[in-house]
């Protein structure tokens, strides 16, 4: 990247930190919903975890594909039991993941 201007700079570092944030705000839900609810996920080398990261997350659904069909969206492939688990440790439904609000 070949950012000259400074308001480019800026703008590029506030993308960045926004970044973080969300990433930031997926771990402490996660974190939060497991422990109120006593569980853990499955984490590197499917051991248990009450720490999940947001990099793990995002391992865990490497594949998972949305496919839009006219006014249908559906998931390429399966969301299966681990999927599931973090959805559910983010408080989100299968339906939250495939049509998010303002989809459509």
């Amino acid at each position: 990247m070949f950012l000259k201007r400074p308001e480019h700079i800026e703008a590029l570092g506030m993308i960045l930190i926004i970044a973080l944030m969300l990433w930031r705000l997926m771990e402490r839900t996660m974190r939060n919903n497991l422990e109120e609810n006593q569980t853990t996920l499955s984490g590197w080398n499917k051991q248990p975890t009450t720490r999940p990261t947001a990099c793990m997350l995002t391992w865990k659904f490497k594949g998972a594909l949305i496919m839009s069909l006219m006014t249908q969206r559906q998931v390429s492939g399966e969301l299966n039991e681990t999927r599931m688990d973090f959805l559910a440790a983010l408080n989100m439904t299968a339906e939250d993941f495939i049509n998010p609000i303002g989809s459509g």
